[in-house]
């Protein structure tokens, strides 16, 4: 397989599914752009879908290791969580009309296995709100956890979305600390409040208006991020990662293998991590 003619049809995905449209976008439009033959883009996409699961799943796995690199930094939770944010909105930013579209706004019409891909994305990315926001502000916060990551994440693609639109100069970092800043407000209002949460978890998940894809498939998906995210403070933890990867694979697949999934959890067994053990525990009643 020659990796830079399959980096040129992901390209030319982006470029025609953001200008023209994923429905109006055939695979001979694909090709022509690329200067390639129809078999030649069947050798390493089945599908017009399977090529649009790629670029997703490719683009949100790059802007997921420059997060998961800040966590290696020695830096304030507050000032790692910004620099996080800062990261995914520059990912977002650089393929803007075509992550926006299709993380957002065309779910509906979209089969069920894309549909799964983006709201694996969703999860991910909700989770990742989640923790950053519980690392900030502790545990006052933890009952209203999920309303505080769904206030961030809408405050900030209503504000990139605006400047996006308007053809304006976006200042990422200026943006994310402007936004936390307001966080911060929100957070004294709830937390000196007599309300009680609004969100749950079952509240959050937006598989329910998703078909055939399960909210028991998108709450495994976040416990192996949970899980991740507590194994990478330990300072032996590669194997485990490797495992959990596999885990993660398995899960985005149309069909996961189950004792696939099994098996790696199998290698988990000696984990001794207090904060991630609930979570592996769970993991495993629910498979």
């Amino acid at each position: 397989m020659d990796q830079h003619k399959e980096e040129r049809i992901q390209e030319a995905g982006i470029k025609l599914f953001s200008e023209k449209g994923f429905e109006a976008t055939s695979v001979q439009d694909i090709v022509d752009e690329c200067g390639i033959s129809k078999g030649s883009f069947y050798s390493y996409f089945k599908s017009k879908d399977a090529l649009l699961v790629t670029i997703l799943t490719h683009h949100y796995r790059m802007i997921e290791k420059r997060i998961q690199e800040v966590d290696h930094m020695e830096l304030q939770p507050r000032e790692t969580f910004i620099v996080q944010l800062t990261h995914l909105y520059e990912g977002i930013y650089k393929h803007r009309e075509f992550i926006i579209t299709y993380a957002y706004e065309q779910v509906t019409r979209l089969n069920a296995t894309v549909k799964r891909r983006i709201l694996h994305i969703q999860t991910k990315r909700r989770a990742f709100y989640r923790r950053g926001l519980q690392m900030i502000y502790g545990e006052r916060v933890t009952p209203y956890l999920w309303d505080l990551a769904i206030m961030l994440e809408g405050i900030a693609h209503t504000f990139i979305r605006m400047l996006l639109q308007d053809g304006k100069e976006l200042q990422i970092e200026k943006l994310v600390k402007y936004i936390i800043n307001r966080i911060d407000n929100i957070v004294e209002g709830v937390i000196n409040s007599d309300e009680k949460p609004l969100l749950q978890e079952s509240d959050v998940n937006p598989s329910q208006n998703m078909g055939n894809v399960s909210l028991a498939g998108a709450r495994l998906t976040e416990l192996v991020t949970i899980i991740k995210n507590g194994l990478r403070k330990s300072s032996q933890n590669e194997n485990y990662l490797v495992s959990l990867d596999v885990i993660e694979e398995e899960l985005e697949r149309e069909t996961p293998r189950y004792p696939v999934i099994k098996g790696m959890l199998s290698n988990l067994e000696d984990i001794n991590i207090k904060e991630v053990e609930v979570y592996i525990e769970e993991l495993k009643r629910s498979l």
